[in-house]
């Protein structure tokens, strides 16, 4: 099973997918990252909230999970019984990546759940893939 985290950064109006199996993943990284997503998200609506403009500093996470990735076509395709996900192939740094070998750090996940919650602190706002214990994920 895999699971599509999809950062939406208000500021600068963008987003980031990243994609992970989760099967590599341990039970509670997986626990702390719904935690913190939750969390996050709370924030993210204050902030808007709270807002004047339309433009502020906070990001909002969407996850999805899906059963395959089908890697025959033009672009990579996430895909499930009802719906699918096709990849940009856009290297740039705000690109759709994914690398199904990563591996989430418990440590770090474990501690932006905590800022999240304890802080009302992003310490990932648009470095979620900071979180990875691989450095960078790939897109090809």
């Amino acid at each position: 099973m895999l699971i599509s985290i999809t950062e939406f950064n208000a500021w600068e109006n963008e987003r980031w997918t990243y994609v992970l199996d989760m099967e590599k993943q341990d039970g509670e990284v997986l626990n702390n990252l719904m935690i913190f997503i939750r969390i996050a998200n709370q924030h993210f609506e204050e902030v808007k909230g709270a807002s004047a403009y339309r433009i502020f500093a906070a990001s909002r996470y969407n996850f999805k999970f899906y059963k395959s990735l089908d890697l025959t076509k033009k672009l990579p395709c996430l895909q499930n019984k009802n719906s699918a996900l096709i990849m940009a192939s856009d290297p740039g740094y705000n690109s759709h990546s994914f690398d199904l070998s990563v591996v989430v750090s418990a440590k770090r996940v474990k501690s932006a759940m905590l800022a999240m919650r304890g802080k009302n602190e992003n310490i990932l706002y648009k470095n979620f893939d900071s979180l990875f214990l691989k450095s960078k994920a790939l897109n090809k």
